[in-house]
Protein backbone atom coordinates (compact mmCIF):
# COMPACT_ATOMS: atom_id res chain seq x y z
CA UNK A 1 0.00 0.00 0.00
CA UNK A 2 1.66 3.25 -1.13
CA UNK A 3 1.80 6.08 1.32
CA UNK A 4 3.01 9.61 0.76
CA UNK A 5 5.27 11.02 3.42
CA UNK A 6 6.74 14.52 3.41
CA UNK A 7 10.30 13.18 3.45
CA UNK A 8 9.78 11.27 0.19
CA UNK A 9 8.80 14.39 -1.78
CA UNK A 10 11.38 16.51 -3.56
CA UNK A 11 12.44 19.29 -1.21
CA UNK A 12 10.81 22.07 -3.23
CA UNK A 13 7.45 20.23 -2.90
CA UNK A 14 7.51 19.98 0.89
CA UNK A 15 5.01 22.15 2.73
CA UNK A 16 6.44 25.40 4.09
CA UNK A 17 7.03 24.18 7.63
CA UNK A 18 8.85 20.98 6.59
CA UNK A 19 10.90 22.84 3.99
CA UNK A 20 12.05 25.40 6.56
CA UNK A 21 12.84 22.63 9.08
CA UNK A 22 14.99 20.84 6.52
CA UNK A 23 16.71 24.09 5.51
CA UNK A 24 17.32 25.08 9.15
CA UNK A 25 18.76 21.64 9.96
CA UNK A 26 21.06 21.93 6.92
CA UNK A 27 22.35 25.34 8.07
CA UNK A 28 22.79 24.14 11.65
CA UNK A 29 24.79 21.11 10.51
CA UNK A 30 26.85 23.35 8.24
CA UNK A 31 27.50 25.96 10.92
CA UNK A 32 25.99 28.77 8.88
CA UNK A 33 23.33 31.31 9.69
CA UNK A 34 19.91 30.96 8.09
CA UNK A 35 17.92 34.14 7.70
CA UNK A 36 14.43 32.56 7.80
CA UNK A 37 12.53 35.72 6.83
CA UNK A 38 14.84 37.83 4.68
CA UNK A 39 13.61 41.17 3.37
CA UNK A 40 14.31 42.86 0.06
CA UNK A 41 13.21 46.47 -0.17
CA UNK A 42 10.89 46.02 2.84
CA UNK A 43 9.21 42.97 1.28
CA UNK A 44 9.45 39.60 3.00
CA UNK A 45 10.93 36.86 0.82
CA UNK A 46 9.51 33.34 1.13
CA UNK A 47 12.63 31.16 0.81
CA UNK A 48 10.71 28.11 -0.32
CA UNK A 49 9.01 30.08 -3.09
CA UNK A 50 12.36 31.56 -4.13
CA UNK A 51 13.99 28.11 -4.15
CA UNK A 52 11.18 26.63 -6.21
CA UNK A 53 11.19 29.46 -8.77
CA UNK A 54 14.97 29.30 -9.20
CA UNK A 55 14.94 25.49 -9.60
CA UNK A 56 12.10 25.71 -12.13
CA UNK A 57 14.33 28.01 -14.19
CA UNK A 58 17.26 25.58 -14.06
CA UNK A 59 18.93 26.52 -10.77
CA UNK A 60 21.19 29.30 -9.57
CA UNK A 61 23.73 29.01 -12.40
CA UNK A 62 21.13 29.10 -15.16
CA UNK A 63 19.25 32.03 -13.62
CA UNK A 64 22.48 33.95 -13.17
CA UNK A 65 23.57 33.27 -16.78
CA UNK A 66 20.23 34.35 -18.19
CA UNK A 67 20.19 38.14 -18.43
CA UNK A 68 17.36 39.73 -16.49
CA UNK A 69 16.22 36.54 -14.76
CA UNK A 70 16.79 37.81 -11.22
CA UNK A 71 14.73 40.90 -12.13
CA UNK A 72 11.93 38.68 -13.42
CA UNK A 73 12.01 36.60 -10.25
CA UNK A 74 11.77 39.83 -8.27
CA UNK A 75 8.51 40.58 -10.03
CA UNK A 76 7.15 37.31 -8.57
CA UNK A 77 7.67 38.90 -5.15
CA UNK A 78 6.10 42.24 -6.20
CA UNK A 79 9.36 44.09 -5.68
CA UNK A 80 8.49 46.67 -8.34
CA UNK A 81 9.81 47.66 -11.72
CA UNK A 82 11.43 51.01 -10.87
CA UNK A 83 14.09 49.51 -8.60
CA UNK A 84 14.65 46.31 -10.58
CA UNK A 85 18.43 46.56 -10.78
CA UNK A 86 18.87 47.20 -7.08
CA UNK A 87 16.56 44.46 -5.88
CA UNK A 88 17.81 41.91 -8.41
CA UNK A 89 21.27 41.76 -6.86
CA UNK A 90 19.83 41.83 -3.33
CA UNK A 91 17.48 38.95 -4.18
CA UNK A 92 20.37 37.01 -5.74
CA UNK A 93 22.37 37.59 -2.53
CA UNK A 94 19.46 36.34 -0.38
CA UNK A 95 19.43 33.16 -2.47
CA UNK A 96 23.20 32.82 -2.37
CA UNK A 97 23.51 33.22 1.41
CA UNK A 98 20.50 31.06 2.35
CA UNK A 99 19.93 28.57 -0.47
CA UNK A 100 23.01 28.15 -2.70
CA UNK A 101 24.82 25.54 -0.58
CA UNK A 102 21.47 23.85 0.01
CA UNK A 103 20.92 23.64 -3.77
CA UNK A 104 24.37 22.08 -4.26
CA UNK A 105 23.57 19.36 -1.71
CA UNK A 106 19.83 18.90 -2.29
CA UNK A 107 19.51 19.28 -6.05
CA UNK A 108 22.94 18.33 -7.36
CA UNK A 109 23.85 15.80 -4.64
CA UNK A 110 27.34 17.27 -4.24
CA UNK A 111 29.22 18.42 -1.17
CA UNK A 112 29.09 22.21 -0.87
CA UNK A 113 32.40 23.94 -0.19
CA UNK A 114 33.14 25.30 3.27
CA UNK A 115 31.22 28.43 4.20
CA UNK A 116 34.44 30.44 3.96
CA UNK A 117 34.39 30.02 0.18
CA UNK A 118 30.63 30.15 -0.33
CA UNK A 119 28.40 32.00 2.13
CA UNK A 120 31.21 34.25 3.39
CA UNK A 121 31.95 35.47 -0.15
CA UNK A 122 29.88 37.63 -2.45
CA UNK A 123 27.46 36.28 -5.01
CA UNK A 124 29.82 37.47 -7.76
CA UNK A 125 31.98 34.91 -9.45
CA UNK A 126 31.75 31.71 -11.43
CA UNK A 127 29.08 29.09 -11.56
CA UNK A 128 27.80 27.70 -8.29
CA UNK A 129 28.81 24.16 -9.20
CA UNK A 130 32.42 25.26 -9.74
CA UNK A 131 32.44 26.20 -6.05
CA UNK A 132 31.99 22.66 -4.76
CA UNK A 133 34.43 21.11 -2.33
CA UNK A 134 35.66 18.82 -5.11
CA UNK A 135 36.64 21.74 -7.36
CA UNK A 136 37.84 24.30 -4.81
CA UNK A 137 41.57 24.96 -4.48
CA UNK A 138 43.30 27.13 -1.92
CA UNK A 139 46.07 29.46 -3.03
CA UNK A 140 49.52 27.88 -2.78
CA UNK A 141 50.67 27.85 0.86
CA UNK A 142 53.94 29.66 0.16
CA UNK A 143 52.10 32.65 -1.41
CA UNK A 144 49.73 32.89 1.55
CA UNK A 145 52.59 32.61 4.05
CA UNK A 146 54.66 35.25 2.28
CA UNK A 147 51.87 37.81 2.46
CA UNK A 148 50.80 36.81 5.96
CA UNK A 149 47.24 36.29 4.69
CA UNK A 150 45.28 33.33 3.43
CA UNK A 151 44.13 34.03 -0.10
CA UNK A 152 40.83 32.57 -1.28
CA UNK A 153 40.67 31.63 -4.94
CA UNK A 154 38.20 30.37 -7.49
CA UNK A 155 38.62 26.92 -9.03
CA UNK A 156 40.60 28.57 -11.84
CA UNK A 157 42.96 30.17 -9.34
CA UNK A 158 41.56 33.69 -9.66
CA UNK A 159 41.23 35.69 -6.47
CA UNK A 160 37.62 35.90 -5.27
CA UNK A 161 35.93 39.02 -3.89
CA UNK A 162 35.54 38.81 -0.15
CA UNK A 163 33.13 41.00 1.77
CA UNK A 164 35.21 42.97 4.22
CA UNK A 165 34.24 46.04 6.20
CA UNK A 166 35.57 49.23 4.69
CA UNK A 167 36.27 47.64 1.34
CA UNK A 168 33.74 49.74 -0.56
CA UNK A 169 34.64 51.53 -3.72
CA UNK A 170 33.88 54.98 -2.38
CA UNK A 171 36.27 57.87 -2.88
CA UNK A 172 38.97 58.29 -0.29
CA UNK A 173 40.28 61.71 0.52
CA UNK A 174 43.61 62.92 1.80
CA UNK A 175 43.92 65.26 4.69
CA UNK A 176 46.73 67.79 4.38
CA UNK A 177 48.24 69.36 7.44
Amino acid sequence: MPHSRQAEKPTEQLDGEHFMQKLAAFHEERGTTLEPSPRVHSKSIDLQKLYKIVLEQGGYDEVTRSRGSWRQIGLEFNLGINTAGAYAFTLKTVYYKNLAAFEIKDRHNKTPPPKEILEDLTARGGDLLTRTLETFRQAPAEDAEASGEEEVTTPNGNKMDIDEPGSGTGRSTRVSC
